[in-house]
Protein backbone atom coordinates (compact mmCIF):
# COMPACT_ATOMS: atom_id res chain seq x y z
CA UNK A 1 0.00 0.00 0.00
CA UNK A 2 2.48 2.26 1.04
CA UNK A 3 4.54 1.95 -2.75
CA UNK A 4 1.11 2.23 -4.15
CA UNK A 5 0.80 5.19 -2.42
CA UNK A 6 4.40 6.82 -2.75
CA UNK A 7 4.09 9.18 -5.87
CA UNK A 8 1.19 11.14 -4.65
CA UNK A 9 1.57 10.62 -0.41
CA UNK A 10 1.23 14.18 0.31
CA UNK A 11 -2.41 14.86 -1.48
CA UNK A 12 -3.63 12.15 0.38
CA UNK A 13 -5.77 13.91 3.37
CA UNK A 14 -4.95 13.51 7.00
CA UNK A 15 -8.36 12.11 8.71
CA UNK A 16 -6.44 12.28 12.45
CA UNK A 17 -3.80 12.21 14.65
CA UNK A 18 -2.87 9.81 17.15
CA UNK A 19 -0.74 9.69 19.92
CA UNK A 20 0.97 6.05 20.74
CA UNK A 21 2.28 5.59 23.96
CA UNK A 22 6.20 4.41 23.71
CA UNK A 23 7.09 3.91 27.02
CA UNK A 24 7.69 6.95 29.08
CA UNK A 25 7.08 8.72 26.24
CA UNK A 26 4.46 9.06 23.04
CA UNK A 27 4.81 9.46 18.92
CA UNK A 28 2.76 11.62 16.83
CA UNK A 29 1.20 9.52 14.26
CA UNK A 30 -1.11 10.76 11.31
CA UNK A 31 -3.72 8.87 9.87
CA UNK A 32 -3.83 9.74 6.09
CA UNK A 33 -7.16 7.86 4.34
CA UNK A 34 -8.40 7.55 0.53
CA UNK A 35 -10.84 5.14 -1.01
CA UNK A 36 -9.26 3.49 -3.71
CA UNK A 37 -11.65 0.71 -5.25
CA UNK A 38 -14.88 0.95 -2.92
CA UNK A 39 -12.17 0.06 -0.36
CA UNK A 40 -11.28 2.44 2.68
CA UNK A 41 -7.13 2.47 3.13
CA UNK A 42 -6.09 4.00 6.30
CA UNK A 43 -2.11 4.72 5.96
CA UNK A 44 -0.14 5.38 9.23
CA UNK A 45 2.46 7.54 8.97
CA UNK A 46 4.57 8.69 11.97
CA UNK A 47 5.08 12.24 11.99
CA UNK A 48 8.71 12.91 12.59
CA UNK A 49 12.05 10.38 13.23
CA UNK A 50 13.76 7.93 11.99
CA UNK A 51 10.41 5.69 12.08
CA UNK A 52 8.50 7.89 9.76
CA UNK A 53 6.28 6.52 7.37
CA UNK A 54 7.07 2.55 7.61
CA UNK A 55 9.16 2.70 4.52
CA UNK A 56 10.80 -0.50 4.84
CA UNK A 57 8.32 -3.28 5.24
CA UNK A 58 11.17 -5.69 7.13
CA UNK A 59 13.39 -3.32 8.67
CA UNK A 60 17.21 -4.01 8.96
CA UNK A 61 19.36 -3.53 11.88
CA UNK A 62 19.55 -4.37 15.72
CA UNK A 63 16.30 -5.48 17.57
CA UNK A 64 15.25 -2.19 18.75
CA UNK A 65 15.33 -0.92 15.33
CA UNK A 66 13.40 -4.00 14.05
CA UNK A 67 11.01 -3.94 16.91
CA UNK A 68 10.09 -0.03 16.98
CA UNK A 69 7.85 -0.80 13.61
CA UNK A 70 5.74 -3.26 14.82
CA UNK A 71 5.13 -1.63 18.13
CA UNK A 72 3.92 1.06 16.67
CA UNK A 73 1.73 -0.75 13.79
CA UNK A 74 0.00 -2.50 15.88
CA UNK A 75 -0.68 0.14 18.89
CA UNK A 76 -1.49 2.56 16.09
CA UNK A 77 -3.88 0.03 14.46
CA UNK A 78 -5.82 -0.35 17.24
CA UNK A 79 -6.16 3.44 18.37
CA UNK A 80 -7.33 4.17 14.84
CA UNK A 81 -9.80 1.28 15.61
CA UNK A 82 -11.22 2.87 19.00
CA UNK A 83 -11.02 6.62 17.28
CA UNK A 84 -13.45 5.15 14.37
CA UNK A 85 -15.42 3.36 16.96
CA UNK A 86 -15.89 6.70 19.11
CA UNK A 87 -16.69 8.94 15.62
CA UNK A 88 -19.38 6.22 14.46
CA UNK A 89 -17.62 6.04 11.61
CA UNK A 90 -17.02 2.23 11.32
CA UNK A 91 -18.66 -0.58 12.84
CA UNK A 92 -16.77 -2.69 15.25
CA UNK A 93 -14.50 -5.19 13.06
CA UNK A 94 -15.88 -9.00 12.81
CA UNK A 95 -12.06 -10.17 11.20
CA UNK A 96 -8.86 -8.23 12.37
CA UNK A 97 -6.10 -10.08 9.92
CA UNK A 98 -2.44 -9.55 11.18
CA UNK A 99 -0.79 -9.91 8.31
CA UNK A 100 3.14 -11.43 8.47
CA UNK A 101 5.63 -10.75 11.82
CA UNK A 102 5.61 -7.12 10.95
CA UNK A 103 2.03 -6.68 12.43
CA UNK A 104 2.28 -9.52 15.00
CA UNK A 105 2.18 -7.56 17.66
CA UNK A 106 -1.94 -6.75 16.37
CA UNK A 107 -3.69 -9.12 18.77
CA UNK A 108 -1.59 -9.44 21.72
CA UNK A 109 -1.96 -5.69 22.11
CA UNK A 110 -6.18 -6.14 22.26
CA UNK A 111 -5.44 -8.87 25.04
CA UNK A 112 -3.12 -6.74 26.97
CA UNK A 113 -4.11 -3.51 26.88
CA UNK A 114 -2.03 -1.72 30.10
CA UNK A 115 0.17 0.28 27.07
CA UNK A 116 -3.25 1.80 26.28
CA UNK A 117 -3.61 4.33 29.26
CA UNK A 118 -7.10 5.80 28.94
CA UNK A 119 -7.90 3.91 25.65
CA UNK A 120 -6.87 0.33 27.72
CA UNK A 121 -11.35 -0.63 27.86
CA UNK A 122 -12.61 0.27 25.00
CA UNK A 123 -9.47 -1.78 23.46
CA UNK A 124 -10.39 -4.61 25.55
CA UNK A 125 -14.09 -4.60 24.28
CA UNK A 126 -13.16 -5.00 20.76
CA UNK A 127 -10.89 -7.46 21.70
CA UNK A 128 -13.77 -9.04 22.95
CA UNK A 129 -15.91 -9.01 20.09
CA UNK A 130 -13.20 -9.37 16.99
CA UNK A 131 -11.68 -12.11 16.16
CA UNK A 132 -8.41 -11.87 15.48
CA UNK A 133 -6.55 -14.21 12.41
CA UNK A 134 -2.82 -14.28 11.83
CA UNK A 135 -1.48 -14.81 8.66
CA UNK A 136 1.83 -16.03 8.03
CA UNK A 137 3.84 -16.42 4.85
CA UNK A 138 6.98 -18.09 6.02
CA UNK A 139 8.37 -19.51 9.54
CA UNK A 140 12.09 -20.60 8.46
CA UNK A 141 14.49 -18.97 10.82
CA UNK A 142 15.04 -15.58 9.79
CA UNK A 143 11.39 -14.94 8.05
CA UNK A 144 9.30 -15.37 11.34
CA UNK A 145 9.78 -12.74 13.13
CA UNK A 146 12.37 -13.81 15.98
CA UNK A 147 14.48 -10.59 16.74
CA UNK A 148 17.76 -11.49 18.16
CA UNK A 149 18.99 -10.01 21.56
CA UNK A 150 21.70 -7.88 22.35
CA UNK A 151 24.65 -9.29 24.18
CA UNK A 152 25.62 -8.11 27.47
CA UNK A 153 23.09 -8.30 29.79
CA UNK A 154 18.84 -8.51 30.24
CA UNK A 155 17.09 -6.86 27.46
CA UNK A 156 15.58 -4.54 29.92
CA UNK A 157 15.26 -2.37 27.21
CA UNK A 158 13.57 -4.73 24.83
CA UNK A 159 10.67 -5.39 27.58
CA UNK A 160 10.18 -1.72 28.22
CA UNK A 161 9.78 -0.89 24.48
CA UNK A 162 7.15 -4.02 23.78
CA UNK A 163 5.33 -4.16 27.31
CA UNK A 164 4.11 -7.56 26.62
CA UNK A 165 4.09 -10.47 29.44
CA UNK A 166 7.19 -12.57 29.22
CA UNK A 167 5.74 -15.79 28.10
CA UNK A 168 4.24 -14.47 25.09
CA UNK A 169 7.63 -13.09 23.88
CA UNK A 170 10.03 -15.93 25.01
CA UNK A 171 10.27 -19.59 25.02
CA UNK A 172 11.93 -20.59 27.89
CA UNK A 173 12.26 -19.85 31.54
CA UNK A 174 15.08 -20.57 34.19
CA UNK A 175 14.49 -23.72 35.91
CA UNK A 176 14.32 -21.79 39.20
CA UNK A 177 11.33 -19.98 38.22
CA UNK A 178 12.96 -16.90 37.10
CA UNK A 179 13.58 -15.31 33.58
CA UNK A 180 15.93 -16.82 31.73
CA UNK A 181 18.41 -14.21 29.77
CA UNK A 182 16.58 -15.23 26.03
CA UNK A 183 18.52 -15.47 22.84
CA UNK A 184 15.66 -13.74 20.98
CA UNK A 185 11.99 -11.95 20.98
CA UNK A 186 9.43 -14.10 19.37
CA UNK A 187 7.02 -12.13 17.30
CA UNK A 188 5.00 -14.99 15.83
CA UNK A 189 4.99 -16.75 19.05
CA UNK A 190 3.01 -13.43 20.41
CA UNK A 191 0.29 -13.41 18.05
CA UNK A 192 -0.43 -17.27 17.64
CA UNK A 193 -0.96 -17.64 21.45
CA UNK A 194 -3.14 -14.79 21.60
CA UNK A 195 -5.14 -15.31 18.37
CA UNK A 196 -8.30 -17.19 17.62
CA UNK A 197 -7.54 -18.29 13.74
CA UNK A 198 -4.34 -18.70 11.58
CA UNK A 199 -3.72 -18.94 7.54
CA UNK A 200 -1.32 -18.93 5.28
CA UNK A 201 -0.57 -18.77 1.35
CA UNK A 202 -1.22 -22.20 0.66
CA UNK A 203 -3.10 -25.48 1.29
CA UNK A 204 0.38 -27.72 0.64
CA UNK A 205 2.39 -25.40 3.15
CA UNK A 206 -0.23 -25.61 5.92
CA UNK A 207 0.62 -29.03 6.01
CA UNK A 208 4.23 -28.45 6.11
CA UNK A 209 3.91 -26.59 8.46
CA UNK A 210 1.56 -28.59 11.00
CA UNK A 211 4.29 -31.18 10.32
CA UNK A 212 7.60 -30.53 10.25
CA UNK A 213 7.59 -26.55 11.55
CA UNK A 214 9.42 -25.69 15.02
CA UNK A 215 5.84 -23.53 15.55
CA UNK A 216 3.83 -27.17 14.97
CA UNK A 217 3.17 -26.91 18.85
CA UNK A 218 1.71 -23.58 18.61
CA UNK A 219 -0.41 -24.09 15.46
CA UNK A 220 -1.75 -27.47 15.77
CA UNK A 221 -4.17 -26.60 18.67
CA UNK A 222 -6.15 -24.45 16.31
CA UNK A 223 -7.72 -27.39 14.47
CA UNK A 224 -10.01 -26.51 11.74
CA UNK A 225 -9.47 -22.28 12.90
CA UNK A 226 -6.42 -22.09 10.11
CA UNK A 227 -7.22 -21.79 6.55
CA UNK A 228 -5.08 -21.38 3.64
CA UNK A 229 -5.79 -20.80 -0.09
CA UNK A 230 -5.32 -23.35 -3.19
CA UNK A 231 -2.23 -22.82 -5.31
CA UNK A 232 -2.25 -20.79 -8.14
CA UNK A 233 -2.12 -17.83 -9.53
CA UNK A 234 -4.99 -15.84 -11.31
CA UNK A 235 -3.56 -15.18 -14.41
CA UNK A 236 -6.16 -12.87 -16.29
CA UNK A 237 -5.87 -10.20 -13.24
CA UNK A 238 -1.25 -10.85 -13.31
CA UNK A 239 -1.44 -10.17 -17.21
CA UNK A 240 -3.12 -7.73 -16.61
CA UNK A 241 -0.86 -6.13 -13.91
CA UNK A 242 1.73 -6.92 -16.16
CA UNK A 243 0.48 -5.02 -19.44
CA UNK A 244 0.87 -1.73 -17.63
CA UNK A 245 4.45 -2.43 -17.62
CA UNK A 246 4.13 -2.27 -21.89
CA UNK A 247 6.33 -5.49 -24.07
CA UNK A 248 9.40 -7.17 -22.84
CA UNK A 249 11.90 -4.89 -24.57
CA UNK A 250 10.57 -1.68 -22.92
CA UNK A 251 10.22 -3.58 -19.29
CA UNK A 252 13.70 -4.93 -19.95
CA UNK A 253 15.48 -1.87 -20.92
CA UNK A 254 13.57 0.39 -17.95
CA UNK A 255 15.21 -2.45 -15.58
CA UNK A 256 18.67 -2.25 -17.33
CA UNK A 257 18.36 1.93 -16.73
CA UNK A 258 17.66 1.18 -13.11
CA UNK A 259 20.25 -1.12 -12.34
CA UNK A 260 22.75 -0.46 -14.82
CA UNK A 261 22.41 3.40 -15.83
CA UNK A 262 21.79 4.46 -20.05
CA UNK A 263 25.08 2.65 -21.02
CA UNK A 264 23.63 -0.90 -19.62
CA UNK A 265 20.31 -0.26 -21.42
CA UNK A 266 21.74 -3.46 -23.90
CA UNK A 267 18.61 -5.03 -26.28
CA UNK A 268 20.82 -7.86 -27.63
CA UNK A 269 22.60 -8.97 -24.18
CA UNK A 270 20.65 -11.49 -22.23
CA UNK A 271 19.24 -10.36 -19.00
CA UNK A 272 19.01 -13.39 -16.48
CA UNK A 273 17.36 -12.40 -12.77
CA UNK A 274 17.07 -14.13 -9.69
CA UNK A 275 13.85 -13.04 -7.85
CA UNK A 276 13.53 -14.31 -3.94
CA UNK A 277 14.94 -15.03 -0.67
CA UNK A 278 18.99 -15.12 -0.18
CA UNK A 279 18.78 -17.81 1.52
CA UNK A 280 20.64 -21.76 1.68
CA UNK A 281 17.41 -23.37 0.12
CA UNK A 282 17.42 -21.28 -2.84
CA UNK A 283 21.11 -22.03 -3.64
CA UNK A 284 22.46 -17.88 -4.36
CA UNK A 285 25.53 -18.98 -3.59
CA UNK A 286 25.66 -21.20 -6.66
CA UNK A 287 24.67 -18.55 -9.01
CA UNK A 288 27.21 -15.96 -7.50
CA UNK A 289 30.16 -18.40 -7.58
CA UNK A 290 29.58 -19.53 -11.36
CA UNK A 291 28.97 -16.24 -12.72
CA UNK A 292 32.73 -15.21 -13.12
CA UNK A 293 33.24 -17.94 -15.33
CA UNK A 294 29.46 -16.92 -17.01
CA UNK A 295 31.11 -13.82 -18.01
CA UNK A 296 34.38 -15.20 -19.85
CA UNK A 297 32.17 -18.14 -21.72
CA UNK A 298 29.93 -15.70 -23.24
CA UNK A 299 32.59 -12.89 -23.42
CA UNK A 300 30.79 -10.77 -21.62
CA UNK A 301 27.77 -10.70 -23.10
CA UNK A 302 25.33 -11.31 -19.97
CA UNK A 303 23.57 -9.69 -17.44
CA UNK A 304 22.66 -11.03 -14.29
CA UNK A 305 20.27 -9.13 -11.58
CA UNK A 306 19.78 -11.20 -8.31
CA UNK A 307 16.43 -9.49 -6.74
CA UNK A 308 15.98 -10.29 -2.79
CA UNK A 309 16.88 -8.93 0.45
CA UNK A 310 19.53 -10.65 2.92
CA UNK A 311 18.83 -11.14 6.35
CA UNK A 312 21.63 -10.01 8.65
CA UNK A 313 21.17 -12.46 11.29
CA UNK A 314 21.61 -15.22 9.04
CA UNK A 315 25.30 -15.88 8.31
CA UNK A 316 24.93 -17.89 5.10
CA UNK A 317 23.07 -14.28 3.47
CA UNK A 318 25.26 -12.20 5.16
CA UNK A 319 28.34 -14.19 3.01
CA UNK A 320 26.03 -14.28 -0.20
CA UNK A 321 25.39 -10.26 0.33
CA UNK A 322 29.44 -9.53 1.00
CA UNK A 323 30.12 -11.78 -2.75
CA UNK A 324 27.36 -9.68 -4.05
CA UNK A 325 28.87 -6.49 -3.12
CA UNK A 326 32.13 -7.60 -4.73
CA UNK A 327 30.92 -8.95 -7.92
CA UNK A 328 29.26 -5.81 -8.51
CA UNK A 329 32.54 -3.70 -8.21
CA UNK A 330 34.10 -6.07 -10.63
CA UNK A 331 30.97 -6.23 -13.19
CA UNK A 332 29.00 -2.61 -12.75
CA UNK A 333 27.19 -3.01 -16.09
CA UNK A 334 26.40 -6.67 -15.83
CA UNK A 335 25.82 -7.39 -12.24
CA UNK A 336 23.72 -5.93 -9.80
CA UNK A 337 22.38 -6.82 -6.05
CA UNK A 338 21.05 -4.43 -3.53
CA UNK A 339 20.66 -7.13 -0.35
CA UNK A 340 20.30 -4.32 2.17
CA UNK A 341 17.49 -2.96 0.27
CA UNK A 342 13.48 -4.88 0.36
CA UNK A 343 12.96 -5.68 -3.69
CA UNK A 344 9.34 -4.57 -4.99
CA UNK A 345 9.63 -4.40 -8.62
CA UNK A 346 8.62 -8.54 -8.56
CA UNK A 347 6.21 -7.73 -11.43
CA UNK A 348 8.72 -4.95 -14.11
CA UNK A 349 11.40 -8.10 -13.51
CA UNK A 350 8.82 -11.13 -14.45
CA UNK A 351 8.30 -9.16 -17.53
CA UNK A 352 11.65 -8.24 -18.15
CA UNK A 353 13.97 -11.15 -18.26
CA UNK A 354 15.26 -13.04 -20.76
CA UNK A 355 15.88 -15.91 -18.75
CA UNK A 356 14.77 -16.87 -15.07
CA UNK A 357 16.76 -17.98 -12.82
CA UNK A 358 16.00 -21.18 -9.99
CA UNK A 359 19.31 -22.31 -8.51
CA UNK A 360 17.58 -23.62 -5.59
CA UNK A 361 18.90 -26.74 -3.98
CA UNK A 362 15.33 -28.05 -3.31
CA UNK A 363 11.94 -26.68 -3.25
CA UNK A 364 9.19 -27.87 -0.99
Amino acid sequence: AYACFRSRWAELPILTELSVPIGLRTALMRVRYIVEHGVAVYLLEVASGAASRFAAPYPKGDAATRLLPAVLLARGALLLLEHLRHLRTTPPPDVVVSNDWVASLVAPYARHTSWAGSSSAAIGALSSSTLFLHLVHNLESGYDGRLAMPTGGPPAALAALHQLPYHLMHERRAASGSPAVPDCLQLTRAALLCCEAWGTVSTSYREELLASSTYAPLLAPFGDASVACDSGLPLTRRRLELSEHGDHASAKAELQRACFGEAGVQARTPLLIFLGRIAYQKGVHLLLDSFPALMRATDGKVQLLVCGCADTSDSYAERCAAQMGELRRLYPRHFWAAPREYFDRGLLASLAADFGVMPSLYEP
